[in-house]
């Protein structure tokens, strides 16, 4: 029995039309992913170093930094930006929430709170994603398309890099180089921001240094552009000054890219 086995549980019962056992599965193998991570009788709380971490905080700040990762390339360790929303008034964290109305009722009552749904196809047309979607308000949805990313943030997390075959690797600066010092006169240099400076690095981590290194100009504003095209708050923060509307380098851009890249280096990570 497996992290695996419990994906193909999942993908063997939304074949079969079984959506919240499904989602069953899926929430089970986050939440063994939670523990791989951030063990039980080792890891101290965040929000009570004396204490111990409990299985809420674990599944939370696992899912957290993988939803992060996942949707907004966020990922430093253990900071994320809070997927928030309001629910009967309140406002809510995404991964918080799930846990509790999601993986806890499912598990411990076999069966959703009431006010929580969970539903083949988009959530009435809220989500800000394509291919999956949620409503809130004084209901909360899910559609079936979180299965893919919830499974996504399981298969890619490194904790599970060995029972999936994956290679993971981290973005950091080559031996003889002062990041804090770089980042400076970068912004210096561009008269930009520190944001702009970590898109930039997330985009050196996807395509890698050296195959930016060894591009065009014409192909690596395409490449960054396909890179950058599902976070149209990345584009936002660039366009006008080293993207095009579309999120295509201009040639500030891409010199900013290629001089900030020559100074990193992917290393593969257990």
């Amino acid at each position: 029995m497996s992290i695996r086995d419990r994906l193909e549980d999942a993908e063997f019962l939304r074949q079969a039309g079984r959506l919240t056992g499904a989602l069953t599965m899926v929430l089970v193998a986050i939440a063994a992913s939670s523990r791989l991570t951030y063990p039980k009788d080792t890891t101290p709380s965040k929000e009570n170093p004396k204490e111990k971490m409990k299985d809420w905080e674990a599944f939370r700040t696992f899912l957290g930094n993988r939803l992060s990762e996942l949707l907004f390339r966020d990922d430093e360790p253990d900071v994320w930006r809070t997927l928030e929303f309001s629910f009967k008034g309140e406002r809510r964290d995404l991964s918080e929430f799930v846990y509790k109305y999601y993986r806890c009722s499912l598990v411990h009552e076999a069966k959703l709170p009431a006010g929580v749904d969970f539903r083949d196809g988009p959530a009435l047309g809220k989500g800000e994603q394509p291919g999956f979607s949620l409503q809130f308000g004084d209901t909360m949805i899910l559609d079936t398309g979180w299965l893919d990313v919830f499974r996504e943030a399981v298969v890619h997390a490194r904790c599970n890099a060995a029972e999936f075959g994956i290679e993971h690797f981290e973005l950091r600066p080559l031996p003889d180089v002062d990041e804090d010092a770089i980042h400076a006169a970068l912004i210096a240099k561009y008269n930009t921001t520190p944001g702009r400076i970590r898109i930039f690095k997330g985009a050196t981590k996807a395509l890698s240094p050296e195959a930016i290194a060894a591009s065009s100009d014409e192909d690596l504003a395409d490449n960054f552009q396909v890179h950058i095209r599902p976070r149209s708050g990345y584009i936002t923060a660039l366009r006008g000054e080293f993207a095009d509307e579309a999120g295509r380098l201009l040639p500030p851009g891409v010199d900013f890219l290629r001089e900030l890249s020559a100074k990193y280096q992917l290393v593969k990570v257990a």
